[in-house]
């Protein structure tokens, strides 16, 4: 008996509709495919530097946790910290640099050294860690006495310009803000594999979700940046690359790891004030709109005003608004998300319309 005569017509003809609603699902899995990823595709966020932020509340006599809310209540979704650096401690009275000497051996002349005094006993685990972090075995045995920790052997500039990590006050400030954090960090001389280890480390801690290369080089940037992209993936950080900056490393980052990728756009003050108003919201509108950045950094189109957080704000809030005009929505943005359906996809649609043209034959041969 031939193999069509094998199904009898009643149950080909039960099996039928099973067969067309199998077709008819998998021909739109690849619809629901890019529906899903076109709304991931869709998420802008609206982010501003914290230093700003700040120097914009302080005028308007505003802390930074009511200027973090009232830009929040405005459309913005993200903030930019910096690392902090030793430097910038001192330069707050946290921490003292002070020169002295220790007697020689044998009565040989006294020997110099530089030792850091933390005034601040908060910044003392901070300042020790960033140390080791960016100096190694020079720091590996040197313990802090009382408040104080001698200087590695290197030049007191190289000191200063330690990172020790984000501003732990900007972090608990941007948390409790609700808003995302995105890190920037620098490629200081000597970094390798432990230093981009621990660095990223330290930024994925404080929550930051995106990494943001700062000054003329990707973290990495040539020899260990595929460092830098695997420990991105590890921690599961994203990369923005910044639209129209010439930063050595970031064509690689974007040829090596698209899938890491968000890019970013903003503009300096400089311009943003040759620019009306309504032409700096429409430079970020349409950044997102024709060009999919997904990131816009805005910073203030004035720096004076009689409430200078509040005009911050209504630009802010022009450009989120425009934003959602153009079908986007303001939301967590995601990495590219491929709308295509995966290769597969091709032998299960033709085994789906094979089996309902085997059955279709079947019940037709039977009821002849």
């Amino acid at each position: 008996m031939p193999i069509l005569s094998a199904v009898t017509s009643s149950r080909a003809l039960r099996l039928l509709p099973l067969a067309f609603a199998l077709l008819f699902l998998v021909s739109l899995w690849p619809l629901s495919r890019r529906h899903q990823a076109e709304t991931r595709n869709r998420a802008t966020d609206v982010a501003a530097e914290i230093e700003a932020i700040e120097a914009l509340g302080a005028g308007q006599g505003l802390t930074l946790d009511q200027s973090l809310a009232k830009l929040k209540a405005s459309g913005l979704g993200a903030v930019v910290l910096n690392e902090e650096t030793i430097g910038e401690l001192v330069s707050v009275g946290q921490l003292e640099i002070k020169a002295s000497s220790v007697a020689g051996e044998r009565g040989g002349p006294r020997v110099p050294f530089v030792s850091l005094t933390v005034t601040d006993p908060a910044v003392l685990g901070r300042v020790q860690a960033g140390l080791v972090r960016r100096f190694g075995e020079l720091m590996r045995n040197v313990q802090p006495r009382g408040q104080s920790l001698a200087l590695p052997p290197v030049a007191v500039t190289l000191v200063r310009q330690t990172p020790l990590g984000l501003d732990p006050d900007q972090v608990a400030a941007a948390k409790k803000a609700g808003l995302r954090i995105i890190a920037r960090a620098g490629n200081p001389s000597g970094a390798g594999t432990r230093y981009i280890h621990t660095t990223l480390g330290s930024l994925r801690a404080d929550g930051a979700e995106v990494f943001l290369p700062q000054g003329d080089q990707v973290l990495g940037r040539r020899d260990a940046l595929e460092t830098t992209l695997d420990t991105l993936r590890r921690l599961g950080m994203l990369y923005a690359s910044p639209e129209f900056a010439k930063i050595g490393g970031d064509a690689n980052v974007l040829a090596a790891a698209p899938e890491l990728v968000i890019r970013l756009h903003t503009a300096q003050t400089a311009e943003l004030d040759r620019l009306s108003p309504e032409g700096a919201v429409d430079r970020f509108v349409k950044a997102a709109r024709e060009r999919n950045l997904r990131i816009l950094m805005l910073r203030p189109q004035t720096q004076s005003a009689d409430m200078p957080l509040d005009a911050f704000g209504t630009f802010i809030e022009k450009v989120s608004q425009g934003v959602e005009a153009e079908g986007l929505e303001l939301a967590k943005p995601h990495e590219f998300s491929d709308p295509s359906p995966p290769k597969y996809y091709g032998v299960l649609l033709g085994a789906a319309a094979g089996l309902l043209g085997w059955m279709t034959l079947a019940a037709m041969t039977e009821r002849k």
